[in-house]
């Protein structure tokens, strides 16, 4: 729903009033609109839900595809590979954690992303372009196997 003008005025002056904040007016907006509205790569949608825009999903979708490629052709996976897969794997983290974001999309991306990077981590480690490192795990992989993260780490 739509903010009372209370909340908006309440907004700005918590904005105002933290030290190094500023408020840009020329690029301030109120955005009341019922279709979602995307704002440096957040997609906000009415109902206040957050997620990655579309042509985040959209390039990381692409990459991931190529990668994917790359690993089945056998084709050298070199830093730069890593580097593009890890930023891509950050961005779906954007709007939030990406295991529990509310877009089926950016859950399922995040999920391929833990496949696709442990098989590209593997083969830049063997071909040396990488030190190994240690598998990707769901976020949730510590919680299923009993325990929190602390005691499945000893």
């Amino acid at each position: 729903g739509k903010f009372q003008d209370s909340a908006r005025r309440s907004l700005r002056y918590m904005l105002t009033a933290t030290p190094g904040a500023t408020i840009n007016n020329r690029k301030t907006q109120n955005l009341t609109s019922k279709k979602p509205v995307t704002v440096t790569g957040i997609t906000f949608t009415a109902n206040g839900l957050m997620a990655p825009s579309k042509g985040i999903l959209d390039h990381a979708t692409q990459y991931f595809d190529a990668l994917g490629n790359k690993l089945r052709l056998k084709e050298k996976i070199d830093k730069h590979d890593i580097n593009v897969f890890d930023g891509y794997r950050g961005a779906l983290s954007i709007a939030g954690p990406a295991a529990r974001s509310s877009s089926e999309r950016v859950r399922a991306l995040y999920n391929r992303s833990i496949r696709l990077g442990n098989k590209a981590y593997a083969a830049a480690a063997q071909q040396g372009a990488i030190p190994p490192r240690k598998p990707l795990r769901h976020a949730g992989a510590a919680r299923a196997n009993g325990g929190n993260a602390t005691n499945a780490a000893t």
